[in-house]
This record gives C-alpha cells, structure tokens and sequence, in this order.
C-alpha cells in the first residue's frame, strides 16, 4: 500500500453521549450540556441528535435552547467524568496503534497504516 491510512475520530455529542451511558433513561431524549441550569444562565455546549433535531444548536445560549425546544433536559457539565471517558476512549484507540494523535477532549487521529491485514479492501 502506498501512503499512509490516517483515521480522524469525532466523537460528535459526547458530553451527551456521556450523560446517556451514565443515565440510561436519557436515551432518546433531548439533552442539553449547558452551564447553570437552576438558574437558567449560560451556553449550550453540547446537545444530543435529538435535541440538534428539534433546533438546539452549540453554542446557543440556554434560554434560546429552551425555547426552541420546550422539553429539553439540561444537565451541567461533569468535566472530570468526560476527561476520564475520554482517557478510556484513547486508551481504545492506542490498543490498534501506537500512533495516537489526541487534538481534544473528543478529537483525535490515528494512524492505521501499519494495522490492515493483508488482502484487507483499500481503505484510501
């Protein structure tokens, strides 16, 4: 193979996605990552596909949110749970390949190239 093969991972929503595997009855709901929710202050800084499905769009602000969509379920950051999901989901990836390049808590890419089976179908 010539080349390099280089995998971007995204993982889109996964502030929410986190909240959804920790609380189970969140799934399917529309969810909202947002500053203060008792006092109704702050940004959307991440919501699920249902929520982005009904009009809540990062970084909105939350009473904007609400508006738009009027059950949405707001929860505040846990950053050290997502910091430690992440971790895990790194540690993941570093299990195909040593080359693992983190550019966010979500974000990253690695380097799949030295990892294809013989006779695998071209991935480039």
């Amino acid at each position: 193979m010539a080349g390099r093969v280089i995998f971007h991972v995204d993982m889109n929503s996964f502030y929410a996605s986190v909240e959804t595997a920790d609380h189970p009855g969140l799934k399917g709901k529309p969810l909202a990552i947002a500053g203060n929710a008792k006092k109704r202050k702050g940004i959307v800084v991440t919501a699920s596909y249902e929520a982005r499905a009904r009009g809540v769009k990062p970084p909105v602000p939350l009473w904007e949110a609400r508006r738009a969509c009027r059950d949405l379920i707001v929860r505040e950051p846990r950053f050290e749970r997502y910091r430690e999901k992440s971790r895990q989901m790194f540690e993941l990836l570093n299990e195909y390949t040593e080359i693992v390049e983190p550019v966010s808590i979500d974000e990253g890419y690695m380097d799949v190239s030295d990892c294809i089976p013989e006779g695998a179908p071209a991935l480039a």
